[in-house]
Parts: C-alpha cells; sequence; structure tokens
C-alpha cells in the first residue's frame, strides 16, 4: 500500500454509523467522534491510536479505534488527521470486527456465516467477500463508503 490515506472526517462517520445499524449503541458515537476531532485528550491512545470504550443497549462493550496523526502547525492552526477506523463489537453473542479503510487485499464470494449474511442485510447493500487479514482469509462482509471499503469479520 502506497503512502497514508487520506480520509473525510464525513467517510469515518460514515462507517461507525453503518456498523451502528447492527450494534445499537444508546450514545452518539459519530457526533462524539465528529466534535473530538479538534481535542482527542478525552481518549485513551495507543500509539497511533484513539480509544473510545463504551457499551451496546444489551451492556456489551463496544470499542472503537481511531488511527490519526497530527497535521497543520501547531499552535494556531494544530488538527488531527484520522486515516483508520477500526471497531469491535458483539453481534448475536459473537465477536465482530469493522476495519476500514480498506482498498484491496478481498475478493467478493459466496459466504456461510449466517450472522455475517444478517450483517450485510442490515448495513444495507454489503457483499460476502473473502478477506486477507493476519491470522489469513476470513470471510466478511464489503461495503464501499467513499472511495474505499468497509470490512466486517468475526473477530
Amino acid at each position: 500500500m502506497g503512502g497514508i490515506l487520506m480520509l473525510s472526517m464525513n467517510d469515518i462517520v460514515q462507517a461507525i454509523y453503518t456498523v451502528t445499524r447492527v450494534v445499537t449503541v444508546p450514545v452518539n458515537i459519530h457526533a462524539i467522534v465528529y466534535l473530538a476531532g479538534r481535542d482527542w485528550s478525552m481518549f485513551e491512545r495507543d500509539g497511533a491510536y484513539v480509544i473510545y470504550k463504551t457499551t451496546d443497549t444489551q451492556g456489551n462493550p463496544v470499542t472503537i479505534r481511531l488511527r490519526i496523526r497530527e497535521a497543520g502547525s501547531p499552535p494556531v492552526s494544530r488538527y488531527y488527521e484520522v486515516y483508520g477506523m477500526e471497531m469491535q463489537f458483539k453481534y448475536m453473542g459473537n465477536d465482530f470486527l469493522a476495519v476500514y479503510p480498506v482498498n484491496g487485499g478481498f475478493s467478493k464470494a459466496k459466504v456461510d456465516d449466517k450472522y455475517l449474511l444478517d450483517i450485510s442485510t442490515k448495513i444495507g447493500g454489503g457483499e460476502p467477500c473473502i478477506v486477507a487479514l493476519s491470522i489469513g482469509q476470513v470471510p466478511a462482509i464489503c461495503k464501499q463508503i467513499g472511495k474505499f471499503y468497509m470490512i466486517i469479520a468475526r473477530a
């Protein structure tokens, strides 16, 4: 992959919003992420990631990891660019991971996982695919958001 993918905050918010169609989160996560765009100090940090933890309406943990980097020139025009999102959540008692953006490493394929197919329906227009992750080839759902794809796979 060449260079860092530049995303609009809108695409990231859209990706998070898409996942919240599957897992109901009582707080308005995308609004929090959007508003926090200038000040990430309210979030936990892990290297290049800021981490936001909450729970869904069933009390299951939901973790959002946003990959950010500082840009602009401090102190006047300092801001952060977000160039990736990972979201861990539970669906029907199973752990899932949504990753955005993905611009390759997957191919459309038949998927027999009924939970993934359910998720595909819920997010509207997700397509079954096989994705190459660090753990190997896994069945997933791929959905285009902006210029890139989001994948949802079992964690």
